[in-house]
């Protein structure tokens, strides 16, 4: 059981929202759980493992013959819930693997797969079979038919932007969201269809607010690909800006008290089993706030504008509460955010801590954003011995810094900066003529 414990402390959520964890479990000590997906969930978390057979065993490479038998038992005929989750698991090992193809072919195999099924809609013998059905309809996110459906989207919102492809899945708000996960932890196959709608309410569950997110920031990756593509005139982009800031605004000050962000937060979400759940929430508000709001780092450096300026301003402040998390979640045993995506994020964060570092004239900032880049790089490095593609993130911050070295316009927003701001799981080439405007 301790690779199982692995997968929902560091992968589950993280990658993907398909299981229900009680049920899981218990499938696995009974047996009966299909090999397809637990030789899914050891590719993913074999490299966690203190388990003396994986002693002289590179922690990167300790998933491969896993997912290479994963691989050999999918079987595409066979269209069922299994198979979307397999697809996903077997998606979220190529994505580890920088194996961007295959990775979209699975994500687009479980996007059709869900659709074909209608998995929102299926036929569900039981309130935990329903909710798991919705849950997985999410890929960007019955019981667990609902859990996957939810995760289909989710999943699709990230990768699509990440490949700069359409969407593979179109997303469907007439469907009911995820219900509050304490309430979903305790269900079992003998729980009474006939539940308090109060739970489904999006203000009682982490991944509804999660998937609400989702929605904005697939709105903030196609301002920032028709930014690049343009022209977009100024009051345009400006009039979008404000409109997409004020959508994240309002996203935040509709969150509960205890779903907003702070210290005690995370101790209280970490009591309920929830932690790395509210903590990646946070994350995703934060990193969808840098990312609309990156472009005014190299406007606010090229001209005296009091817009861009505050922009500006407002993308470092989100980019410090994102290292703020990480760091205040590290603080707690189980807490340690070991997800690819995450250190992408930080890796973003850094190079906003590295602007300051560069042209702020405050001494103080510029001692703080120093300290942060030192943290930063120990944290990302300690992870890329779990996951190769943090290797090529780590390449890419070292290419974008010393693009930075020669001059200001190392952040100016075009294609190369938004493909390395989306594309977390691919090296990025050195830009011709970065720095010359």
């Amino acid at each position: 059981m301790e690779l199982v414990d692995l997968y929902f402390r560091y992968v589950h959520v993280a990658f993907h929202n398909i299981f229900h964890r009680p049920t899981f479990e218990a499938s696995v000590r009974n047996g009966s759980v299909p090999k397809i997906l637990i030789f899914g969930v050891i590719s993913l978390v074999a490299r966690f493992s203190d388990h003396e057979a994986f002693a002289n065993i590179d922690p990167l490479v300790r998933g491969e013959p896993y997912t290479k038998e994963t691989e050999r038992l999918l079987d595409l005929h066979k269209t069922s819930l299994v198979t979307i989750q397999a697809c996903l698991l077997i998606a979220a090992a190529h994505v580890i693997e920088m194996q961007s193809t295959t990775e979209s072919i699975m994500y687009s195999i479980a996007c059709r797969m869900s659709m074909i099924m209608d998995l929102p809609n299926m036929t569900a013998s039981n309130i935990l079979e329903r909710e798991m059905n919705l849950r997985e309809r999410t890929v960007a996110k019955s019981l667990n038919i609902l859990a996957v459906w939810w995760s289909v989207v989710a999943i699709d919102t990230w990768s699509s932007s990440a490949l700069g492809l359409p969407r593979a899945i179109e997303a469907r708000y007439d469907i009911a969201m995820p219900m509050d996960e304490r309430v979903f932890r305790q269900l079992d196959a003998d729980t009474s269809p006939e539940i308090d709608s109060s739970v489904r309410s999006p203000s009682r569950s982490l991944i509804a607010q999660m998937i609400l997110l989702n929605q904005i920031l697939f709105k903030v990756n196609l301002f920032n690909k028709d930014v690049v593509l343009g022209p977009l005139g100024d009051d345009v982009v400006n009039e979008r800006v404000k409109q997409l800031s004020k959508e994240l605004d309002d996203w935040y000050s509709k969150l509960p008290n205890d779903m907003r962000y702070s210290p005690e937060n995370i101790s209280y979400w970490i009591g309920e089993s929830c932690g790395s759940t509210f903590v990646i929430l946070h994350m995703n508000y934060n990193h969808s706030s840098q990312l609309l709001l990156y472009r005014f780092l190299h406007l606010s450096s090229q001209e005296e504008d009091i817009l861009s300026a505050g922009y500006a301003k407002t993308c470092k402040m989100h980019a410090n509460q994102l290292c703020g998390i990480v760091y205040e979640m590290r603080k707690h045993p189980d807490g340690n955010a070991r997800h690819p995506l995450g250190g992408h994020m930080l890796v973003v964060a850094s190079t906003v801590q590295l602007h300051t570092l560069l042209f702020s004239s405050d001494n103080d900032e510029v001692q703080t954003a120093k300290e942060r880049l030192q943290a930063n790089f120990k944290i990302i490095n300690a992870l890329q011995i779990f996951w190769p593609s943090l290797k090529a993130s780590l390449s890419r911050f070292d290419t974008f810094h010393q693009a930075c070295l020669q001059g200001k316009h190392s952040f100016r927003f075009d294609r190369y900066m938004l493909r390395f701001l989306l594309d977390f799981s691919q090296p990025v080439e050195e830009r011709d003529g970065m720095c010359r405007g």
